[in-house]
C-alpha cells in the first residue's frame, strides 16, 4: 500500500473510533436522559461509522494494481 493510501486509511481508523465512541456515548445518554434528540444525534454518528466503513472498503479497492480487465489499475490517479 502506498503513502497515500496508508494516511487515508490512517485518517479513517481515528476517525471510525472517534465516531463509534460518539455513537455509544450518544445513544445511551439518550436513552438514560430519554432525550429523542441525543438518539437521533447518535443515529447520525452510526450513519458516519457506516460511511468510515465504506471509505475503508473502497480504499482498498482503488488501492489494487492493475490487471487484464484494468490496464491502468483500479484508481482513479494510477
Amino acid at each position: 500500500m502506498e503513502s497515500r493510501e496508508k494516511s487515508i486509511v490512517k485518517v479513517t481508523l481515528l476517525g471510525t473510533i472517534i465516531n463509534l465512541f460518539l455513537t455509544v456515548i450518544k445513544l445511551v445518554s439518550g436513552v438514560v436522559g430519554q432525550s429523542a434528540a441525543m438518539v437521533a444525534d447518535g443515529i447520525h454518528s452510526l450513519s458516519d461509522l457506516i460511511s468510515d466503513g465504506i471509505v475503508l472498503c473502497f480504499v482498498r479497492i482503488s488501492s489494487k494494481k492493475n490487471d487484464r480487465n484494468h490496464r491502468y489499475g483500479h484508481g482513479l490517479w494510477q
